[in-house]
């Protein structure tokens, strides 16, 4: 082995490590690369701006206060979790800001010149350029601009301007980078193209002869804008879009400087429902088969085909197109179709069945997506005109937010679409169920598994922000859509929820006009990489702007109940599981005390591990090109991913160990604790590449590996691309440190080593794993331990236990028995046994030991069951001829319930008629049924009874008493 060293050569990128400022490709790093990012919300009706953050930008600020300064009336200013600013609007909606322009373009144009700098738009090194102009219900436009540095654009770096009539402003929202700077490219277009289709390829199981990739161009990365925080920063990227003309659609963009592979998603919206079978065709080529449509099965105005998912579907998209004309003066077919026959179309294809890579694939296709091009139904689909509004949703909210599939912006994509297509629904003349309920898919058949809007929960979604359901998997995008549905459905409905009361702004109209309105408004106003915090504010901004013309008939108080929907369902706070890693503090157990919180340790400066490693793929960082990314303090241990094409050469696995050490003998246990953060490959539930910690103890001459240790925050992923029946390990991404800890009090005394091993598939590498505050700490038991309880004997109404003592610790001062009444008393100790007297036999009895240490304070604790009995007798004769032998048997359960009691000592006594005592006839033990029979003889009426005698941990008991009379 070699001393780890520092390394020159690796440049890490990641998604979601957390590094609180920008790294740009060379090591560069652009004194302003810093990010404004579309983060939680202070409030989502401040009402006023709360004041400018220590860290903004001082330029911005002084544009906002030449807006101000400018603006006629009041001025709502929000801001995100950094203190930028995210949103300037009017106090009630009405204009903020005049223009001279004559055309909504012309006035954006002369906005952002004038106060694009509130959000980094300084016209010089971040410019902003039109692409898109929509208009809106109140009379006015939305005017979406698209960020760029250094004249490239910026992936989810977006200006949205808010016109009215007049073309005067009502609001400015956007979500930028500050980064100034784009570094050269030194990895090419041809190469970054076979990344993203090779990857592809893997992730979706398929081959890349049935792909093709659409070049994007070069953009500029800031990971901060989809919602993601990332050790590489803001970094430019070439953006592919990866498809098998199907249901795969990926997002993928790979470095210019590494090559590597800095985000992926599927672009792909699906309702992820199951539906009954139906027989489909099976297409080898999904690119021919979704291609153009030669010989439709219906035409607009053209007669009814006959085959119901044709003419379904026909209604079904009829009835979106509608909705979107309606409430939002939307031309669907202008904004979203497909050109054909020289002319925008609807287009849908029904009844779609696809070949998998070996000939076997979803057929028939039970689900439903849009494809950039059209929607795509499984059989069965097209007859629940809310799932089609939700995919043609999907395809509005592509071709003007643009939404990205991920994270929370990606669940605002799924919840937005649930919404149209519920409003779709309830506006459906021709829609045959019952659409009170508020759920997604119950037009389909046999549908067992649907979202529901009015509660969330019951499919499995949160409600709320702070819901344990909520998830943090950057794919995870369907199960968060409950909160934006629960929103949604407080809006039109109202209801009483979270400490809320909303008043339901669509009472008495079953069309939803007014939430239809609101939703239909606010989506094209949202920037791509959107959270909830800033849904829940366009919402209001929305609405405010709607009421001020009385669009769709909005009012103020309306206003108000989505203020109070938003707060509800909490959307300006943040998720409760966080975007970090579990931690697991530096201690003790209870009743214990560390002595020692350094037996070894790997810090800032400090090597007391010895750690060393053979493979180039660990080192120590920061170097010259791989930043620091630290727990705490400026350095780190890195190991990255397995890496074919640079310094790690063709490795699948690289191992940082330990120098040999023995673990400490203690009366308590040691720990080996440390923090880390990781990013490794995974897609769709699969874990390529990971990292695990492997102990070895020395047995002689030779190491073994330990298992079977305890660990908190341990390995829970099945990593795949180190064997074929993978290997437990950290896998996907951490989302910054936590921390892991493995007790290692069985191996006192022993010599082992510890190693962290990054492995995997040798393909695809994300970053790899940061390991940092590594350290091995003994604590010493103070409090006993729990005595062993190695007696219990019933009596009639007792109970005796006797006990060993556990381990000691320090101070045992005595014992406290606890009795099945709850009484207590205190015994010295010395004390070794306890009778307990007074007891009712009828009842399960407990008797609890309890080891007390210094002051009394109690420690472990051990607990002796004691149960009661039930005997029954039973005769094989009713009747009995004098002299003849019969047989009588006793069976004994546990009281209460039918568990037979085998080997329970019981006697079997008898009482003639006329007697006045009983006689004892036979003794014995029951056998594995519980049963013990006598063979017993009487000259006279005779009654029987089984007792059962008390023994071991079993009361005692008495039978009935089971008459035999003579014939």
């Amino acid at each position: 082995m070699h001393q780890l060293r520092r390394r020159t050569s690796l440049l890490v990128s990641a998604v979601a490590l957390g590094l609180p400022f920008a790294l740009v490709a060379g090591g560069t790093q652009p004194a302003t690369a810093t990010t404004t990012r579309p983060a939680l919300a202070r409030a989502a009706d401040p009402g006023s701006d709360p004041g400018s953050d220590p860290g903004s930008d001082p330029g911005a600020e002084a544009a906002l206060r030449e807006l101000r300064a400018e603006a006629d009336g009041g001025v709502r200013v929000d801001r995100d979790a950094d203190g930028r600013v995210a949103q300037v609007r009017s106090a009630d909606g009405e204009a903020l800001v005049g223009s001279a322009a004559t055309t909504p373009r012309a006035a954006a144009v002369e906005q952002l010149a004038d106060h694009g700098e509130v959000f980094g738009i300084d016209g010089d090194d971040s410019t902003a350029r039109v692409t898109q102009t929509l208009p809106s219900a109140t009379g006015g436009t939305v005017v979406r601009a698209e960020q760029r540095v250094d004249g490239v654009p910026v992936f989810g770096g977006q200006v949205v301007v808010s016109l009215d009539e007049d073309e005067a402003v009502t609001a400015l929202q956007g979500a930028t980078t500050t980064a100034t700077a784009v570094t050269a490219t030194e990895v090419g277009e041809d190469r970054a193209r076979r990344t993203a289709l090779t990857g592809v390829a893997k992730w979706h199981a398929t081959t890349t002869d049935r792909l093709r990739v659409r070049d994007l161009g070069r953009e500029l990365y800031d990971p901060a804008l989809v919602g993601a925080t990332d050790a590489a920063g803001v970094r430019p990227v070439w953006h592919f879009e990866v498809t098998d003309g199907g249901a795969v659609r990926e997002t993928v963009l790979v470095g210019t400087g590494r090559g590597e592979v800095a985000l992926h998603f599927d672009a792909t919206p699906a309702l992820n429902r199951v539906v009954c079978d139906h027989r489909n065709r099976r297409t080898a080529d999904p690119f021919a088969t979704l291609g153009t449509c030669v010989s439709p099965a219906r035409r607009e105005g053209g007669a009814a085909s006959g085959l119901a998912d044709v003419d379904a579907a026909y209604d079904s998209v009829g009835a979106t197109s509608r909705t979107y004309d309606d409430l939002a003066a939307a031309d669907l077919t202008s904004l979203v179709g497909t050109e054909i026959s020289g002319s925008d179309a609807l287009l849908t294809t029904v009844r779609i069945c696809f070949d998998g890579p070996e000939g076997a694939g979803p057929c028939p296709y039970d689900n439903a997506y849009w494809d950039g091009r059209q929607v795509v139904l499984g059989a069965g689909f097209s007859r629940a005109d809310d799932v089609v509004g939700h995919e043609l949703t999907h395809a509005f909210v592509e071709r003007t937010s643009g939404l990205f599939y991920l994270y929370q912006s990606g669940s605002i994509n799924e919840s937005l679409s649930d919404v149209v297509g519920e409003v779709v629904d309830h506006r459906n003349p021709l829609s045959t169920q019952d659409d009170s309920a508020w759920t997604i898919g119950e037009d389909l058949p046999d549908a067992d598994l649907r979202r529901d809007l009015a509660d969330p929960t019951r499919s499995d979604q949160p409600d709320r922000m702070t819901s344990a359901t909520f998830s943090t998997d950057v794919e995870d995008v369907h199960t968060n859509g409950g909160v934006g549905n629960k929103t949604a459905y407080l809006i039109s409905q109202g209801g009483t929820f979270n400490g809320q009361t909303v008043r339901g702004i669509d009472a008495g109209d079953a069309g939803l006009a007014k939430t239809g309105t609101l939703y239909l408004e606010t989506i094209p106003r949202l920037t791509s990489g959107a959270d909830y915090a800033a849904l829940g504010r366009t919402l209001v901004a929305t609405c405010d702007e709607l009421a001020a013309t009385s669009a769709a008939g909005l009012r103020a108080e309306d206003c108000a109940s989505v203020r109070a929907a938003v707060t509800a369902t909490e959307l300006a706070e943040a998720p409760r599981k966080g975007a970090a890693a579990p931690t697991v503090p530096v201690a003790c157990p209870a009743g214990a005390t560390m002595t020692d919180d350094a037996v070894r340790r790997d810090d800032d400066g400090i090597d007391g591990f010895g750690f060393d490693s053979t493979s180039a793929l660990w080192s120590r960082v920061p170097s010259d090109d791989v930043p620091a990314f630290a727990s705490s303090g400026r350095e780190s241990l890195f190991g990255a991913s397995p890496d074919p094409d640079g310094s790690g050469g063709s490795a699948t696995s690289a191992t940082l160990v330990s120098a040999p050490f023995t673990v400490p003998t203690t009366t308590g246990s040691s720990y080996f604790h440390f923090d880390h953060a990781y990013d490794f490959e995974a897609f769709g539930g699969t874990y390529y590449d990971g990292g695990e910690v492997v102990v070895s103890e020395k047995v002689g001459t030779s190491w073994r590996r330990v298992t079977g240790l305890s660990w908190v925050n341990g390995p829970n992923r099945r990593i795949m691309g180190d064997t074929a029946s993978g290997v437990t390990g950290w896998g996907g991404d951490s989302r910054g440190y936590g921390s892991s800890q493995l007790d290692l009090g069985p191996l006192a005394g022993r010599t082992v080593t510890i190693a962290f091993r990054a492995f995997g598939d040798e393909s695809d590498r994300a970053t790899g794993w940061f390991v940092d505050d590594v350290r091995l700490y003994t604590c010493d038991s103070v409090l006993p331990g729990a005595p062993r309880v190695t007696g219990r004997t019933a009596g009639a109404t007792s109970a005796t236990v006797t006990w060993a003592a556990g381990f000691a610790g320090q101070g045992l001062s005595g014992w406290r028995v606890t009795r099945p009444d709850g009484t207590t008393t205190d015994l010295p100790a010395s004390a070794r046994s306890v009778t307990v007297t007074g007891v009712d036999p009828r009842v399960t009895g407990r008797v609890v030991v309890t080891a007390l240490g210094r002051d009394g304070a109690a420690g472990g604790a051990a607990t002796a069951v004691f149960t009661p009995t039930t005997a029954t007798v039973t005769a094989s004769v009713a009747r009995a001829r004098s002299g003849r032998t019969f047989t009588v048997t006793g069976r004994v359960t546990a009281r209460g319930t039918s568990t037979v009691l085998p080997g329970r000592p019981v006697v079997l006594q008898r009482k003639a008629s006329g007697a006045r005592t009983w006689s004892t006839v036979g003794t014995g033990t029951t056998g594995s049924t519980g049963a013990k029979a006598w063979l017993v003889k009487q000259t006279r009426a005779t009654g029987y009874r089984v007792v059962v005698k008390p023994s071991g941990a079993y009361f005692g008991s008495t039978s009935a008493t089971r008459l035999v009379r003579m014939r």
